[in-house]
């Protein structure tokens, strides 16, 4: 849906000489057309592996960036890092504990039940 429109504004900054394809060369071009490969393939990569691993378990791992770019800033950049910040990272991890743990004792639960019913 989007690239027929993204087709005529690129057609229209180029014949406006206004395109970075047609002012800054040939090596120019390549460069923005290899970085489209390179943001692409990693959401390839990320595609092909959430569809081999549970949602839940997509969900939880959904968290583990931003909680490394969090720690980063603040232990390696010194971003500051005031209370409520811990009060609101605490109850983020608080609610994922509780959701996980929910999910353990639901399988453990489901095993169960399927072992007395086979039984």
């Amino acid at each position: 849906m989007v690239a027929l429109p993204a087709l005529a504004v690129l057609g229209w900054l180029g014949l406006a000489n206004e395109s970075q394809f047609s002012e800054g060369g040939i090596r120019q071009a390549a460069l923005l057309v290899g970085a489209g490969v390179a943001t692409a393939t990693p959401l390839l990569f990320f595609s092909a592996a959430a569809q081999r691993i549970s949602l839940s378990l997509l969900g939880v791992l959904q968290y583990i960036a931003p909680s490394l770019t969090f720690l980063l800033g603040v232990f390696v950049y010194g971003e500051a890092f005031g209370p409520e910040r811990l009060v609101g990272f605490a109850l983020i991890w608080l609610a994922l504990a509780v959701f996980a743990t929910d999910a353990v004792y639901s399988h453990r639960r489901a095993t169960l039940a399927s072992k007395a019913g086979v039984e």
